[in-house]
């Protein structure tokens, strides 16, 4: 059990991909924590997460991804998340990018 009721979680996950009539992989690893918080009566989540990418086409670790944000529920199967994102990556013409992010999530059951 994490200190302050924090939630770790780990993601691993694999891209096969055809970029440019190339063929190449990508290996992404994230590591995520996030803490459930009632703000006002209402359910926030906020999450800090490190994310490292391993690209076959350089053969190496060439992008890292920093983001802290907030998810809010807006029902039971919809939630907005909202996010600061730095992004660092070796092998491009735009090496360092800063984002605001906004993601909409919506579960639906089968």
């Amino acid at each position: 059990m994490f200190p302050l009721d924090l939630l770790a979680s780990d993601r691993h996950r694999f891209e096969f991909r055809v970029k440019n009539g190339v063929y190449s992989w990508r290996y992404r690893n994230r590591f995520r924590l996030e803490r459930d918080l009632r703000l006002a009566g209402h359910a926030i989540t906020p999450f800090v997460s490190a994310e490292a990418f391993y690209d076959s086409a350089p053969a190496a670790w060439n992008r890292f991804r920093f983001q802290a944000g907030t998810v809010v529920p807006l029902g039971t199967h919809v939630e907005v998340e909202s996010y600061y994102a730095r992004q660092i990556t070796e092998y491009a013409s735009i090496r360092n990018l800063n984002a605001l992010g906004l993601t909409l999530n919506i579960y639906v059951n089968h």
